[in-house]
């Protein structure tokens, strides 16, 4: 389960390695993404929200497969920082 704190902390992470990936999300993502966060069930697990959070910032497969190795590295990088 994710505490609210992380869940924040993992998105800020997530943002940015994916800004520094290439990928620029557009105000249209980022109140996707609000609103996303607005309705998640308190017992989120990191996974989850992996496949939540992907439809909103992939357009494609590749998309997807990178979104899901940067989300991974950014989890364990808010895990060390939280250790």
């Amino acid at each position: 389960m994710l505490h609210q704190a992380s869940i924040y902390a993992l998105l800020a992470e997530l943002l940015a390695t994916l800004e520094a990936d290439g990928a620029q999300p557009g105000t249209d993502q980022h109140l996707r993404i609000r609103e996303l966060l607005r309705r998640l069930p308190p017992d989120i697990q990191p996974e989850d929200l992996r496949t939540l959070l992907a439809p909103v910032l992939c357009k494609n497969k590749e998309d997807q497969e990178r979104f899901y190795t940067l989300f991974d590295r950014s989890w364990k990088q808010v895990q060390a920082v939280e250790a």
